[in-house]
């Protein structure tokens, strides 16, 4: 799906970001603030981030405009076709190029005038790391509608930290994890799991796995 046209701004394209007028599509939002785009370029196809939104109309850039037809009783919306006017500017971060093996740091611009689409869910899938077929699912990709599951190996290979503010989600992301893989097979591998909690945000994990998780009292210890 075609989302948009590359635009030159002051300081782009560049190899790391780009803007582009979205494509109007009637009565929907076809882009939104933390959405994944794609653009081919001269270097292949570039995975890019939506970073920030800007509505502009031209009829509204003058403040003292704006104030001396409303000041008048006039609002400009009644003299003049200011819905025709209006337009969306979306502003990307390139993340990276898909290259055959892998991905790439960008290193030229792309094009004004070339279209942004939106990303397709297998290449964001192998852009992403993710692992479909027999990954751990922790949900689903905000605007895609993608299924996130981590590739086990690579989450749990050497170090793994759950890092955000207070209030974020940490223990909730932390409890997905555990219950997805107590929830494994054991063929498809089920590591086992020890839970210092110090809080005991994750005893009710032994409601719902009775037959896996076996809860020890710090005072028996």
């Amino acid at each position: 799906m075609e989302l948009g046209t590359i635009v030159a701004t002051g300081d782009g394209p560049s190899p790391s970001k780009f803007s582009f007028v979205v494509t109007e599509v009637q009565h929907k939002m076809p882009v939104r603030q933390g959405q994944f785009v794609e653009v081919e370029t001269e270097e292949g196809r570039v995975i890019a981030f939506v970073t920030n939104l800007i509505k502009t109309n031209r009829y509204f850039m003058r403040a003292e405009s704006v104030k001396e037809y409303e000041r008048g009783g006039r609002p400009l919306a009644t003299v003049f076709p200011v819905d025709r006017w209006e337009y969306l500017i979306a502003e990307a971060q390139a993340l990276g190029v898909q290259a055959e093996y892998g991905l790439e740091r960008t290193t030229f611009p792309p094009s004004p005038g070339q279209k942004v689409q939106e990303v397709r869910l297998d290449v964001l899938t192998r852009f992403l790391g993710l692992n479909p077929d027999d990954g751990v699912e922790l949900g689903k990709l905000k605007h895609h509608e993608l299924p996130v599951k981590l590739d086990l190996t690579r989450l749990l290979r050497k170090h793994v930290a759950v890092l955000a503010m207070s209030g974020a989600g940490k223990s909730v992301s932390t409890q997905v994890i555990i219950e997805e893989l107590l929830g494994r097979l054991p063929e498809r591998g089920r590591p086992a799991v020890v839970v210092v909690d110090v809080h005991g945000e994750y005893a009710g994990l032994a409601e719902s796995f009775p037959d896996r998780v076996s809860v020890v009292k710090g005072r028996k210890l």
